[in-house]
């Protein structure tokens, strides 16, 4: 079921972005077999697809599919994107259900979206790759296909960290699955270099593909800059679990400068929040991305890597790489499992974990209240990326933060990255 809309297959064309025009030599179809790959993801993504058609939403959460379903041989070639690979062909299994196929569903649907995701076991055998999004169980349960007919099996990785380390039954059933997937693609090297440790896993079956921003999406030349004003203000944004605007809302108390916070109600539960802070809930992409624009810096307030084991594992880094597409500086915490994005950019600024002062003196810097410090002197230097375990084979990255060609690395990016995994595992 290839929803892709021919509007956004067209979209897909990139003769309009620069530095991203593709390879003029395709691979030759008759020599090369093409590989299947199955998408699982743990929400239905038709609408989101319909959105990036319109240019109404950006396509980050299609992990890539778009890309590979409008150019197949996409591969990364020393920073540049060619389509000289081998081809990639995509598919997702959406089922549309009447009335009592629904009802059961959502009976279903209470136990998790990963349980649902059990109903995609069927179309496992038409594909050479399954890529799955979400849905640990059908590692599980792909156990009943007999090995000459099972497709391999890549897991992105985006939570399993946090999972594993949460502890429990559910922890130890999800490390029994993690350890049958063929790959699981880990979006930082610190996700890496944890599940070597946690699962005995090689790094060798645990690829680097750093996540991408949708650059055409978040460009200035799209937004309205015009923002309450045009008074200079500071933009938080971001619904994952992991976001500390408690400590935000300390550092902003008694500032000279306004704070805009786009979040979900639940973040926000408990925290004070001062006059000079307005908070808006679950905004819609465009408007979030006039308010990037607008802004002149983006806070990122976040827990440590070793705070209780809630939201996604690297909280931050996909605002962070919107922020930077958008060309707005960024102030972040500094935890292990975002150091690779931002320390290559030279407009992000990073402070130690739920430190006010810190934060509020930062701020101050970005906003002109005080030029006694440069930017980028604050807070907690960035480590340098985890080198390979000892003794666990050699570590593979597909892609950087920055691909070249002076642009942030983008969903293009990562939809090549993730191509090499499927090639290399099939």
């Amino acid at each position: 079921m290839a929803w892709i809309t021919g509007q956004t297959a067209l979209r897909m064309s990139l003769e309009d972005c620069e530095g991203m025009q593709p390879d003029p030599i395709a691979p030759d179809s008759d020599t090369l077999r093409s590989i299947r790959v199955l998408y699982v993801f743990t929400t239905r993504k038709r609408r989101l697809a319909e959105g990036v058609g319109a240019m109404s939403d950006p396509d980050t959460l299609l992990f890539g599919y778009n890309w590979l379903q409008a150019r197949p041989g996409l591969e990364a070639v020393a920073g540049s994107l060619t389509d000289r690979g081998r081809p990639v062909h995509v598919d997702v299994h959406e089922p549309e259900y009447g009335p009592l196929g629904g009802a059961l569903m959502g009976l279903v649907g209470r136990l998790g979206p990963d349980v649902v995701q059990l109903r995609v076991l069927p179309q496992f055998t038409r594909n050479d790759v399954v890529f799955l999004t979400g849905g640990w169980p059908l590692l599980l349960a792909s156990r009943l296909i007999p090995a000459s007919r099972r497709p391999r099996l890549v897991w992105l990785n985006m939570t399993l960290t946090n999972l594993l380390r949460a502890g429990g039954i559910r922890a130890r059933l999800i490390a029994i699955a993690a350890r049958m997937a063929d790959r699981i693609v880990c979006v930082s090297s610190d996700q890496q270099a944890y599940l070597s440790r946690r699962l005995g896993l090689p790094v060798s079956r645990l690829p680097v593909v750093r996540s991408g921003t949708d650059i055409r999406f978040f460009d200035q030349a799209l937004a309205s800059p015009v923002v309450d004003g045009g008074i200079p203000f500071v933009l938080a944004a971001g619904r994952d679990a992991g976001r500390d605007y408690a400590t935000l809302c300390l550092a902003a108390t008694g500032a000279s400068w306004p704070v805009t916070i786009v979040c979900s109600p639940r973040n926000m539960e408990g925290v004070s929040v001062p006059p000079n802070v307005t908070v808006r809930y679950d905004l819609p992409p465009r408007e979030l991305r006039d308010l990037y624009a607008a802004a002149r810096v983006v806070v990122i307030p976040t827990g440590s890597d070793d705070d209780a084991p809630v939201g996604s594992d690297c909280s931050g880094t996909l605002v962070l790489l919107d922020a930077l597409a958008m060309g707005t500086p960024v102030v972040i915490t500094s935890r292990r499992s975002v150091a690779e994005y931002a320390m290559e950019a030279d407009t992000v600024t990073t402070v130690s974990v739920r430190d006010a002062t810190g934060l509020r003196i930062a701020l101050d810097a970005a906003m002109g209240v005080s030029r006694d410090h440069p930017r980028g002197s604050y807070g907690t230097a960035y480590p340098t990326t985890p080198s390979p375990v000892a003794g666990m084979g050699s570590s593979r990255t597909h892609g950087s933060t920055h691909p070249g060609n002076g642009r942030p690395r983008s969903t293009a990016d990562f939809a090549a990255g993730v191509a090499a995994v499927f090639r290399e595992v099939e």
